[in-house]
């Protein structure tokens, strides 16, 4: 073997190393950079932890308002008082606020982007089942700026829900919708057009319509903190039952409830669990704060999803807390 080709078969295998190491790591030596929160003088460790899930499971012309889709700026639609937005871990909807707005500069509009008598409970719905009709979040193509105009779309053109956001168990099926939908086309398309024109003029800025939606704005490189992560996060999926340990509670969400235990968490009586042997940071805060988040979560990040807001999602956040912040949210 010439020198040239022993020099570049060493620069490989330097390189091999290096990637493992770093891939296979958990940050001790760059986490302490990019964390805010890795300094012991900051306050209390706050840990993370699992336990094995399957033991605990064992049992053309435009319609509607839109907003450009190119834009560097986080989207979101406000309605009702919630606000519907499509984050890149996925599809979800708040009331109140909208995500990071208590550590990012948002913007709503001034003026309702239209009217809508849509019930909440509708878009609640096209949201969860936003995924499954248009498919998983692309930063360029699939992203929020596209979800806020489709939901502005519903809301501004209908008056009832969408037929792929059907349920079964609790509205009319989605079959039943279709046929009724190819009814209406049959009537439309022979009637005399007496109503054909009214729906044709139909528009949504009529306050006599309904309740109003605004288009809003979040900072975007506040969100994202230019690609680096503000507080230490695990993998949300990893097959296991994720919690976080602070000042000897264990706060974590379960299917059922959002809970928090002194001293043990949910079925370390019977289910092996693993508390990392490293804190994950340190905080300043008090638990009572994080007793607060945990109560307020439900109302703030939505239900229980299994893949999507689960209790990997809520450890995830509940370390943003504890590592970025020096008071308690003002949603909790």
């Amino acid at each position: 073997m010439s020198c040239t080709e022993n020099a570049v078969l060493n620069g490989e295998i330097i390189f091999f190393m290096i990637a493992v190491l770093v891939t296979g790591s958990t940050g001790w030596w760059w986490g302490r950079k990019r964390y805010r929160c890795s300094d012991p003088s900051r306050g209390e460790p706050y840990y993370f932890g699992t336990t094995k899930l399957f033991c605990m499971t064992s049992k053309g012309k435009r319609d509607a308002p839109s907003r450009n889709t190119k834009s560097l700026s986080h989207r979101w639609i406000l309605y009702k008082g919630y606000y519907f937005e499509r984050l890149s871990s996925g599809d979800m909807y708040t009331y109140g606020s909208s995500s990071d707005s208590d550590k990012c500069s948002t913007h709503r509009e001034r003026k309702p982007a239209g009217y809508s008598s849509l019930s909440v409970d509708c878009i609640k719905r096209c949201t969860n089942n936003y995924k499954r009709k248009y498919g998983s979040y692309g930063w360029w193509g699939n992203n929020c700026h596209i979800y806020a105009n489709r939901i502005s779309e519903i809301l501004c053109t209908r008056t009832t829900c969408p037929s792929w956001n059907c349920n079964d168990n609790k509205h009319i099926s989605c079959e039943w919708t279709e046929i009724i939908f190819l009814v209406l086309v049959v009537l439309v398309t022979n009637s005399a057009g007496w109503w054909i024109g009214n729906i044709k003029r139909y528009k949504c800025n009529d306050p006599s319509i309904g309740e109003p939606y605004y288009f809003g704005t979040t900072v975007l490189s506040c969100m994202t903190n230019n690609g680096k992560r503000k507080a230490p996060s695990r993998s949300t999926k990893s097959k296991k039952h994720r919690w976080i340990l602070y000042k000897g509670y264990y706060f974590e969400r379960l299917s059922k409830s959002d809970v928090y235990n002194p001293g043990s968490s949910t079925n370390s009586d019977k289910c092996s669990t693993r508390r990392e042997s490293r804190p994950a940071g340190y905080s300043s805060l008090s638990v009572h704060c994080i007793i607060k988040c945990t109560n307020s979560y439900e109302k703030k990040y939505g239900s229980y999803i299994r893949r999507k807001n689960n209790g990997r999602h809520f450890a995830n956040r509940i370390s943003d807390i504890l590592c970025t912040r020096t008071k308690c949210p003002s949603w909790c």
